[in-house]
Formats: C-alpha cells, sequence, structure tokens
C-alpha cells in the first residue's frame, strides 16, 4: 500500500493493490470516499490546501488529479504519459511531475506548464522535492548529482554532487528548508544549505535570494 496524510492532518489517501483507492478521515472513519481508478497508481499526493490528490504510476497512465472531498478525477495532466512522479510544493504554488524523459513544473491546478527540463537519462522518473518556500526545486540529475533550479525562471542554481555516484531515489528538504536529504542505495546524504551557500557567497556564485538566519 502507499498512504499520503493531508496537510492538516485530518484525512489520508491509500493505494491499495486488492480493492478500490479509499480517502479516510481520522474523525469520521466509518465515511469512506473511493477514489476513482487510476490503473497502476503508485504514488499519490495531497495538495498545499489539501483539496487535490495527485496520481502518478508506473508504466500506467501517467498523472491524474483528483477532488479530495469526493474523488473524483478533475483532470489527466495532458502529455504526461506511462511511468511519472509527483509532488506538490509546501506553499500550494507548483505541481511537479517527472518522466524519464524530463521534468515539468506546473501550476497547482495542472492547468498549465510553467517550465520543462532535461530528465536524469534513465528509463526511472528523476526524484524531486520542492524548497519549503517554493522558490526552487531540487531535481535528480543522473548519478549522485542533485540540480537546484530556481522557480519560475528556471535558472540552475547549483549542482550537488555525491562524494560517490549511484542513482538518487528520493529526496527531501527539512522544514526550514536549510537542509536536503538525498536517499540513494545504502546510504542518505545530506546536505547543508547554509555551507553551500556560504562557499558560493565566497566565490561571488550565491543566488539572488535572501540567507538562511
Amino acid at each position: 500500500h502507499e498512504a499520503t496524510i493531508s496537510p492538516d492532518g485530518a484525512k489520508v489517501a491509500v493505494l491499495r493493490t486488492v480493492g478500490p483507492n479509499l480517502i479516510l478521515d481520522w474523525n469520521q472513519p466509518e465515511k469512506q470516499v473511493v477514489l476513482d481508478g487510476h490503473k497502476n497508481a503508485q504514488s499519490i499526493e495531497f495538495s498545499a490546501d489539501g483539496r487535490r490528490l495527485a496520481t502518478s504510476t508506473w508504466k500506467g497512465q501517467g498523472v491524474w488529479i483528483s477532488d479530495a472531498l469526493t474523488g473524483q478525477v478533475a483532470r489527466k495532466l495532458s502529455g504526461v504519459d506511462g511511468s511519472a512522479r509527483v509532488a506538490f510544493s509546501a506553499d500550494g504554488r507548483w505541481l511537479g511531475t517527472s518522466e524519464p524523459t524530463g521534468y515539468q513544473i506546473w501550476d497547482a491546478d495542472g492547468e498549465r506548464v510553467h517550465k520543462t527540463m532535461s530528465g536524469q537519462g534513465t528509463e526511472i522518473p528523476g526524484a524531486m522535492a520542492f524548497a519549503p518556500n517554493g522558490e526552487f526545486v531540487a531535481l535528480s540529475a543522473g548519478q549522485g548529482d542533485v540540480r537546484l533550479v530556481e522557480l519560475p525562471g528556471g535558472r540552475e542554481l547549483a549542482t550537488l554532487s555525491a562524494p560517490q555516484a549511484s542513482l538518487v531515489e528520493y529526496l527531501s528538504f527539512t522544514p526550514d528548508g536549510k537542509q536536503i536529504a538525498v536517499s540513494m542505495a545504502g546510504a542518505v546524504q545530506f546536505w547543508d544549505l547554509v555551507a553551500v551557500r556560504r562557499q558560493l557567497a565566497h566565490l561571488k556564485l550565491d543566488w539572488d535570494a535572501p540567507a538562511y538566519s
């Protein structure tokens, strides 16, 4: 099973291998909303406001966005087919999709693509994670590399390269945005973005944003 909890903690959405996918209310456990079928769905995410759910697949039918209240499909993202990964930004502005061919940054409703970027060069959709303030996104760029890309313009801010190259599986920021965890086969690395920016500033290469306090 794959599950995700709404930002307010009131609901949980579950993808099941047997039986329908469900949206459950912690306060009303008897109330079960069936999430419209998305064949081969393997990951699921709530939007920042908890009103939408995005599901993505492995060798299935791309990315769908559903109403978290009714479970009905609201939109099937145009041009996203087959295997994909999906992520919402915590600030409510962005929806990111990852396919083997590349990454796309959409508005949170999935109506319009703001930026398209190259992928990690494998048949597996790359890992991605938004900074908590939504100002940039971290993207897997291949064996041990993670790109930090400014939003919405798409300017590359930095590339973090692991000492030992391995395919990046998952990315996650700490709530304050000062560190990023990079999960690879057999290891998890933590990058200190405060230290990274300090070194870049020394080289006059830091990006144009307030320094971390």
